[in-house]
């Protein structure tokens, strides 16, 4: 169970492979996703929430990131 706030919309952006490992992204078609949007989910994860994840994993971020090789 994650909470409207805490999840987002999945989609076709190209950030949105990476951002899956570290939010949780959902699609229960479109009629739930109207309600779920009303409810508070999001389509993708603000600037200030992926900062706030970077500094909360360092280490994990950039090895999901794949590390100095990407």
């Amino acid at each position: 169970m994650v909470k409207p706030g805490e999840c987002y919309f999945k989609g076709d952006d190209p950030e949105a492979n990476f951002h899956s490992k570290l939010f949780t992204f959902i699609d229960f078609g479109s009629r739930a996703n109207n309600f779920l949007a009303a409810c508070g989910v999001r389509s993708a994860p603000t600037t200030e929430e992926v900062a706030k994840m970077l500094i909360a994993d360092p280490n994990g971020f950039y090895a999901l990131a794949g590390g100095a090789e990407r």
